[in-house]
């Protein structure tokens, strides 16, 4: 490229271009009709070029923008699948053709709009390391706060909403889980706690975990505290890990006194209610005197919903995938103390029929039952017929009809007819 203007006149005008990685400018003489050309009279670090080109190709976006463009793609994608339905009756080469180039194209700019909502987690963890510093300064405990896995990446809707479970969590391993200096050296332990947040991704799932080295979950002391406040009764034969997710019950608290911080009742049942309202489950790992683990499983995206198909009475319904355990055949039906239960893998389990739910005649003949789990407790869910398995786009309801129980969504199929989606945890109540 040959210029007559002055070299800093140049250097700008190329290095506005955000696609230039490095500008070289050099004089050129013509000697006898060869062009001679000169050393390179910019020198200009590839590193600053770099810096230069990523800022002037950043912009700012409004969140309402990208959701709106969201529910676009959405459209098209429900658009391509009806498509699809039509070559296949249609068989027409042109159009062949057209809807596989078309069927690509919006498959990479649906991976695209998740590309861009993804958000690391690293922006909700930045609140916490001042707010573990004071609350330990609070309790007069020494502490060292360690995390990992900030550049771990979310949806933008999930990473909203994990901060207060996070900071529940936290709250409660500073309070509960860690000793005093004086004990944790009576115990052979430094003086300095170590309590750890780290997040790490895990097929199409993230997880959370709050970590410390404290003195453990005494089962005995939340056993009891259950009992006395009749949760459970003590005839009931618990494992640990029923033991442990007692602490989610509304209400719960070990504390014998209360204090800003514990023995309101006001923790823990918070957690498990904001992780399950984003389809994901919260498990617990503790032994005596090595410490605790929360550990909060989430799904990577909420925009696309991995889920399986199933039919009640004449309408389609969606499970989402993350809750469904097995599927089965439906098996007998038994009656225990008044309520409907059958035996699964050496288990008596209590038995939910959809259509008694929706208020549907019962069918003539038999259907099939979808075993659900949530954390410990599992359930046979007795519907229809299973469709398979689907990836749609989910829907959020009208603010006006969230109040109704046992649907989260809805998503738009390939026929054009709407699909309710199922809150599987509403089945457990």
């Amino acid at each position: 490229m040959w210029s007559t203007s002055g070299i800093d006149a140049i250097y700008r005008a190329i290095t506005g271009v955000s696609e230039v990685e490095l500008v070289e400018l050099r004089q050129c003489s013509d000697v006898s009709g060869h062009i001679d050309r000169g050393e390179n009279i910019v020198n200009v670090d590839s590193n600053q070029v770099q810096t230069v080109r990523r800022k002037s190709a950043t912009i700012r976006v409004d969140t309402d923008k990208l959701d709106e463009l969201m529910n676009l793609v959405s459209e098209l994608v429900i658009d391509k699948t009806r498509l699809e339905s039509l070559r296949r009756e249609i068989a027409h080469v042109g159009l062949d053709d057209t809807v596989t180039h078309m069927s690509r194209v919006s498959n990479e700019l649906q991976n695209l709009i998740m590309a861009i909502r993804m958000v690391p987690v690293g922006t909700v963890f930045g609140r916490f390391p001042r707010m573990v510093r004071d609350t330990a300064q609070q309790l007069g405990k020494d502490v060292s706060f360690s995390m990992y896995g900030e550049d771990t990446e979310l949806d933008r809707t999930v990473v909203e909403e994990i901060g207060d479970p996070i900071m529940h969590l936290l709250r409660n391993a500073l309070d509960h889980g860690i000793e005093s200096a004086k004990d944790r050296l009576g115990q052979g332990k430094q003086a300095t706690a170590r309590v750890v947040l780290r997040a790490y991704a895990a097929g199409n799932h993230v997880f959370v975990e709050v970590e410390d080295d404290g003195i453990g979950i005494d089962k005995q002391k939340v056993l009891r505290k259950a009992i006395e406040r009749g949760i459970v009764s003590r005839d009931d034969k618990l494992t640990d890990s029923q033991i442990y997710h007692l602490l989610f019950a509304s209400g719960f608290s070990t504390a014998d006194v209360i204090t800003d911080l514990s023995g309101r009742g006001v923790g823990l049942d918070v957690v498990r209610e904001k992780i399950e309202a984003l389809s994901g489950k919260v498990d617990i790992q503790s032994e005596i005197g090595r410490g605790t683990k929360f550990i909060m499983q989430l799904p990577m995206t909420l925009a696309i919903l991995q889920g399986l198909m199933i039919r009640i009475g004449d309408h389609p319904y969606l499970i989402p995938l993350s809750s469904v355990s097995e599927v089965s055949v439906e098996r007998s039906v038994q009656t225990l103390q008044g309520k409907q239960v059958m035996v699964w893998r050496d288990q008596v389990i209590p038995v939910v029929k959809a259509r008694q739910i929706f208020h549907e005649p019962e069918p003539a003949d038999a259907g099939w039952t979808i075993f659900l789990q949530r954390g410990d407790k599992k359930i046979g869910l007795v519907v229809d017929e299973v469709l398979g398995q689907a990836e749609v786009v989910l829907k959020s309801l009208d603010k006006r009809l969230r109040h109704i129980p046992y649907f989260s969504g809805a998503t738009i199929l390939g026929d054009g007819h709407v699909a309710l989606i199922l809150d599987a945890n509403a089945f457990f109540e």
